[in-house]
């Protein structure tokens, strides 16, 4: 288990393969972060651009940890698009819940809360 309790374990090629990157490392991944300070050794740590931030820093924080890097430079695997990379590694860790959900828009002017009240009260009986 992790340092923050994480019960998901993925292993580093699978995750990678939503990108379209090919890895032979099987490394088990206990969770995915931007966050330098939730890196650990079994971290995949997603380096995101942010203005006033230096991310070469933080990637070789996360290096040291010995955590698995991507980024855009200066990382263990580099990727064009890491917000693009990061909510996509988020889906494929957490098996893509999206998937299974099920969506109602309600849309108008006038009754949106009278139809959302009703199509609660349906969905829950």
């Amino acid at each position: 288990m992790g340092r923050f309790g994480s019960t998901l374990v993925k292993n580093l090629n699978e995750l990678l393969k939503v990108l379209d990157v090919f890895s032979d490392d099987c490394k088990e991944i206990y969770n995915i972060t931007y966050r330098i300070e939730c890196v650990n050794e079994n971290s995949l740590f997603v380096g995101l651009k942010r203005e006033g931030y230096v991310l070469t820093e933080d990637i070789q924080v996360a290096k040291s940890f010995g955590a698995i890097t991507l980024a855009n430079e200066n990382a263990d695997y580099v990727y064009h698009d890491c917000v693009f990379a990061y909510g996509m590694l988020l889906e494929a860790f957490n098996d893509f819940p999206c998937d299974s959900l099920c969506v109602i828009g309600v849309t108008g002017t006038n009754g949106k809360t009278t139809v959302s009240s009703y199509i609660y009260q349906m969905l829950k009986n």
